[in-house]
């Protein structure tokens, strides 16, 4: 859990500070559990959107393409995110 709060009585147990955790949340690294899942959701949407691909060995083909692009692209992202995290003051 990033935050909690609870109003206890009209008033809040804690300071309000849920921007705050939300944006630590957004900032901090993924774990490889949550990569791996990110990664099998992918591939299973690849799947879904594809159905129409005619044989099983298309299909298999065109999802190993879409992840390999989609592993790419999230590589890129993950590396300017973590330079960007990195050099700021």
């Amino acid at each position: 859990m990033l935050y909690d709060n609870e109003l206890v009585d009209g008033a809040w147990r804690r300071r309000p500070a849920a921007d705050k955790a939300v944006a630590r949340g957004r900032s901090r690294t993924w774990t490889a559990r949550e990569t791996a899942v990110f990664q099998q959701e992918i591939a299973r949407a690849e799947v879904g959107v594809h159905r129409d691909v005619p044989s099983e060995d298309e299909r298999l083909a065109v999802v190993i393409d879409g992840a390999q692009h989609t592993r790419r692209r999230w590589r890129r992202l993950v590396t300017a995110r973590h330079d960007a995290l990195r050099t700021s003051p």
